[in-house]
Order: C-alpha cells, then sequence, then structure tokens
C-alpha cells in the first residue's frame, strides 16, 4: 500500500501522493478506496469539491505532522475548516488548542500574518 500513487483533484488543483498517505484520513481513505461515492474529473481521478490551495497545508500535515507556512488570519481560519472536513482530529485539536497563542502572536504582527509551527508528536 505504501508505494501505491494516487491522484486526487481537490478544487480543479491535481495532487500526486500515495495512498498510505491519504488513509491517514478517514475522508480521503474512503475517497480513494471507492467506499464514498464521489463525483470524479474528465480523466477519471476523484474529485473535492474544496479549496485546492487550502489542501496543501492538509496534505503537508499528513506526510510530516507538521505545518511551517506564514499563514494569514483566513487561511489559518480554512486550513481549521479543511483539517475538520477530513475528520484529521489530531491537527483540529491542536489548531483549537493554539487558537490563543496565534491570535496573540498575530496582534504583535500587526494582526495580518504570523507563524504556524506545531511540532512533530
Amino acid at each position: 500500500m505504501e508505494n501505491t500513487f494516487v491522484k486526487i483533484n481537490v478544487g480543479g488543483k491535481m495532487y500526486c501522493t500515495t495512498l498510505s498517505t491519504l488513509a491517514q484520513s478517514p475522508v480521503l481513505a474512503n475517497i480513494v478506496d471507492g467506499r464514498m461515492n464521489t463525483t470524479r474529473d474528465n480523466k477519471g481521478y476523484p474529485f473535492i469539491d474544496r479549496d485546492g490551495d487550502a489542501f496543501a497545508p492538509i496534505l503537508n500535515w499528513l506526510l510530516t505532522r507538521s505545518i511551517g507556512k506564514m499563514l494569514d488570519n483566513n487561511a489559518y481560519d480554512s486550513l481549521v475548516l479543511e483539517s475538520e472536513f477530513y475528520c484529521l482530529t489530531e491537527l483540529t485539536e491542536l489548531l483549537h488548542n493554539r487558537s490563543n497563542l496565534y491570535s496573540w502572536i498575530g496582534a504583535v504582527c500587526d494582526n495580518s500574518t504570523y507563524f504556524v509551527n506545531i511540532a512533530q508528536l
């Protein structure tokens, strides 16, 4: 299973990763193995009608268990919503538990951009 490559279309953006990476999310696992009925794009790849750009940090989390990227307030809020959608409980809890810290850091940085770095567990 580890070396099985999978392509998915998220909001019009193509992502290629391994089945074992996507299997960490119950939602993604069900989509790629066919247990969840989903639309397919014109090339036959599973299509997920979500923000394609917001999926990149989700995939990064699945691969590394960290997010090391500058996020503005909207991107942070989007990451919380996407982590909830993909049933990534660990990430969702970390984001909710640290939201006060990030709000404070955002205020220090003119409330526009702050750094999110969730250490590996």
